[in-house]
């Protein structure tokens, strides 16, 4: 029996959504399915995901030479989508060697250094004031990868010490790194291992800047942060699912940070009334954001192990359960009574649920806890320290 006869679940593999990559007829893994793995969180959506794969020696050479950046689209048995993201990272085993290539994260296709500007010329030498080199591209490795963008320290260099510091940066990253072992006594079983991730994580690869005086609400800044992004074609632009929060923010930000900071301090203040929002990264490569509900939308029974939708009898299945959701303990300190139907954090049956992470074929993993308005009023005021 397999994971997909169990399950119905059936994972997708399709070219690089980036141009110049490797091309070919998508397929679906079902028998070759050893293994899958995923979670998804309240802030982010699609994190990462875990496959492993049954294959031959051609199947397994095939997925290390050209696998990097494989589309891959997670259907349960209703062809919806539960997860969906790239190979970041390839592992596989051939008769006792063990062959590992990426991440693709790992990758930097683009370098600039801030650095001051030491001038020798003068004894002792000077210092001046923090600029940055110019970017530098690796064209070849945006085809296949994206834009992957690195901010280098130099710190006290010549501005020619600088520039090749920078270069060379670029030269031994713009490529993914390989590693191997080799055990002659190894096992002889063919197995690939694919370490997936979401597309939220080239939100953090490029930096946002905006250098206007004035405010705009919180939404339009999301949205410019998004807008800003150098692979912008790979995701979608259908917006409809961010929510609109009139507050108003700064346009300009005080410190260089990436997008995926920004957008995270945007989504920490909340909204107006200080209640908490979320952010992620969803199918087909779509945005979502929103303030999280104020009922409930599963109840859990401990003694049967099973999630239900609140309010009705239906299993939800493991594989569909996402975060962002608040969760009701039926069967727990039964002699509290009944609920409102109204999340109340003072009330240990009741749970926010932070992330899922469902293994195959139905383990299921759901952490969290209280969430309120604190650390979003916290935020606004821009008080630091350790807040709970």
């Amino acid at each position: 029996m397999t994971i997909y006869t169990e399950t119905g679940l059936t994972v997708h593999v399709a070219p690089s959504l980036f141009a110049g990559a490797y091309v070919f007829t998508e397929f679906a893994l079902t028998d070759d399915l050893l293994g899958y793995t995923h979670q998804i969180d309240a802030y982010g959506g699609y994190i990462s995901a875990q496959i492993t794969l049954t294959a031959d020696m051609g199947e397994a050479e095939n997925w290390l030479e050209n696998g990097l950046m494989r589309h891959i689209v997670v259907y349960d048995s209703a062809m919806q989508i539960i997860w969906a993201g790239f190979v970041n990272a390839i592992g596989i085993s051939l008769n006792g060697l063990q062959v590992r290539r990426g991440p693709a994260l790992g990758i930097t296709n683009r370098v600039i250094i801030n650095y001051s500007p030491l001038d020798i010329s003068v004894s002792p030498p000077v210092s001046g004031s923090s600029t940055n080199t110019a970017y530098v591209d690796d064209a070849e490795s945006q085809a296949k990868y994206g834009i992957l963008e690195d901010r280098i320290s130099g710190g006290n260099i010549t501005t020619a010490n600088a520039l090749d510091l920078r270069d060379y940066y670029l030269a031994e990253h713009k490529d993914p790194e390989t590693a191997q072992s080799f055990d002659t006594e190894g096992a002889g079983a063919i197995s690939v291992a694919l370490e997936c991730a979401g597309y939220i994580e080239y939100l953090d690869r490029y930096t946002f800047s905006a250098a206007s005086l004035v405010s705009q609400s919180v939404t339009a800044k999301i949205l410019a942060v998004l807008a800003a992004n150098p692979n912008i074609s790979i995701f979608s632009t259908d917006y409809t699912k961010i929510e609109t929060n009139a507050m108003l923010v700064p346009v300009a930000d005080f410190k260089e940070q990436t997008a995926k900071e920004v957008i995270k301090g945007l989504v920490a203040l909340g909204d107006a009334a200080s209640n908490r929002s979320v952010f992620g990264l969803y199918a087909n490569q779509r945005f979502a954001y929103n303030v999280i509900p104020t009922t409930f939308d599963y109840v859990a029974r401990i003694s049967t192990r099973e999630v239900s939708l609140y309010g009705g009898n239906f299993v939800v299945q493991p594989w569909n359960i996402l975060p962002g959701r608040w969760l009701f303990y039926d069967d727990l300190l039964t002699g509290m009574g009944t609920i409102t139907g109204i999340p109340t954090k003072s009330d240990p049956r009741v749970q926010f649920i932070e992330n899922v992470v469902y293994t195959a074929p139905f383990g299921i993993n759901m952490a969290g806890g209280k969430t309120g308005r604190l650390s979003q009023k916290i935020a606004k005021l821009g008080v630091s320290g350790t807040w709970s």
